[in-house]
């Protein structure tokens, strides 16, 4: 049996994790290590094919980072793959690529009360996901896009690319970007604060080249159309026969398990430089930090639109803890993320005419507060006006304004009756991001006023399109979800719609 040593130094398996960071298939098939290679980190040939991948840095998680820096993580430029395999880390590369617009919409399985559910009972988890994959399959073809689909340990990863420039010799001498990518710089937004950060770079570091605007804006358009998907599968699953409740976010349930489907738009939520995804091929031992003796996972490929392959259930778990299966597996196909501007053009069609673009609208046109007024407009709400669980969130939010329930039931609560807009929603939230609450999460390197919009903006959403019926909206299932900070307060989260 191969050790992962091993497993990442076989020509298939790195050909495939090329690939699928960007270097055409092309040129990968040539592709050869040095005879007798022992340090990936020395070779030659693997620095200067790495060197020509699209991706804008990797990422690398695992016990060697943690021995080496103290830290789990640690981002590298993509000529240094071999030092990440070396340390047989769990590999990343990033979502900002220097040709092409990525679409990553993540599908994870979660259960608040048994986290570790998806580790000890793969096989119900991926069974209870099959009918979303389905259904997500069937959105997307609708409109000719053919993704790209990971399984991860958790659930799965719909991939697909739209090419930010077209190809022509022409139009490549001068940058001429492409009409799809041109309609999605349009429709985003950049919040002002973002704009800033987006304009740092240093030779040093992952961040070599500044994030243009109209790359920002195109990157919160993807996000904006992934929003619209999700809400198509969130209207369609009903009839796919799935089992268990579905929702953005890692919101809480009130079953006996506090399990759900999250269509994770997270990446969304934060500046591009910061998000990454698992590449095809790593392996996949985070549960190990969690004191868990559970084999190690390796992300593979359900679906590859190149080949016109696609495994099933059974054989995602034939390969998914067997190195060399999962070895032979590579040899077998390629791994270059679909290209599929033509769909994502239907995409936008559709988009445009829907109530969530609407609501996308009035949202972005409508401006917050400012920090200087604070003192006597977002500082100045009466916490008596929401009930107790709300107001707690509010007074004392670190950490429950980073949690998705707790921003969906502010959401709730304040928008009911129209009595807040939700910009100004999401303007409360960032004036509390932006104070001392000894926040972990590194706000100068994430951006507050981004992340407080962008959840905002999801649950919101849901709202504006008719999708959220607020059914969990009362104090029992409050209760059941462990959110209730306390009965018989004398408010009814009820009256609040």
């Amino acid at each position: 049996m191969l050790t992962t040593t091993e497993f990442y130094h076989d020509q298939h398996v790195l050909r495939r994790m090329l690939e699928y960071c960007g270097v055409p298939a092309e040129e990968t098939a040539a592709f050869q290590l040095e005879p007798g290679v022992t340090s990936l980190a020395k070779s030659r040939i693997l620095k200067e094919i790495a060197g020509k991948m699209s991706a804008e840095y990797l990422s690398g998680w695992g016990d060697f980072f943690l021995r080496t820096k103290g830290k789990r993580a640690s981002s590298r430029i993509p000529e240094q793959l071999g030092e990440l395999l070396d340390g047989n880390l769990n590999i990343f590369r990033s979502v900002w690529d220097k040709q092409k617009m990525t679409f990553l919409l993540d599908v994870e399985y979660v259960s608040h009360k048994f986290p570790l559910e998806t580790y000890l009972n793969s096989w119900r988890v991926f069974n209870i996901l099959e009918p979303v994959y389905k259904c997500l399959q069937d959105i997307f073809g609708d409109y000719g896009i053919k993704p790209m689909t990971l399984a991860t340990a958790q659930g799965y990863h719909f991939v697909f690319d739209v090419s930010s420039f077209n190809t022509s010799p022409e139009s490549a001498r001068q940058r001429e970007v492409t009409d799809i990518t041109r309609q999605m710089v349009e429709m985003g937004f950049l919040e002002e604060t973002l704009r800033g950060k987006y304009s740092q770079a240093s030779p040093h570091s992952k961040r070599r080249r500044v994030v243009e605007p109209e790359l920002g804006r195109a990157f919160d358009a993807v996000g904006k159309l992934l929003e619209f998907v999700a809400h198509k599968a969130i209207q369609r699953l009903p009839s796919y026969g799935l089992k268990i409740p579905v929702g953005i976010g890692d919101v809480v349930p009130g079953n006996p398990m506090q399990e759900l489907i999250n269509l994770d738009l997270s990446t969304y939520a934060d500046p591009l430089y910061t998000r990454v995804m698992r590449t095809a091929f790593s392996i996949h031992d985070k549960h190990k930090s969690k004191g868990l003796k559970a084999p190690v996972h390796i992300t593979i490929p359900r679906y590859t639109p190149r080949n016109g392959n696609e495994l099933s259930l059974a054989e995602i778990f034939q390969n998914r803890r067997h190195f060399q299966n999962s070895a032979n597996y590579a040899r077998a196909i390629t791994m270059n993320i679909p290209e599929c501007s033509a769909g994502v053009e239907k995409l936008h069609q559709d988009y445009r005419q829907s109530p969530l673009a609407d609501f996308h609208k009035d949202f972005d046109q409508t401006s917050q507060d400012s920090p200087a007024d604070w003192p006597k407009t977002y500082d100045r709400m009466n916490l008596r006006d929401v009930p107790p669980c709300v107001a707690s969130a509010i007074a004392d939010p670190n950490p429950a304004l980073l949690q998705p329930k707790q921003i969906q039931t502010l959401v709730r609560v304040l928008t009911a009756k129209k009595r807040w807009h939700p910009s100004h929603v999401a303007g409360l939230i960032r004036s509390k991001y932006e104070r001392d609450h000894q926040w972990t999460f590194n706000w100068g390197k994430y951006d507050a006023n981004r992340h407080a919009r962008t959840w905002v903006r999801f649950y919101a959403g849901l709202l504006a399109a008719g999708l959220d019926d607020r059914m969990d909206q009362n104090c029992i299932s409050h209760q059941e979800k462990d959110m209730c900070t306390g009965p018989f307060c004398g408010y009814n989260l009820a009256d609040y719609k």
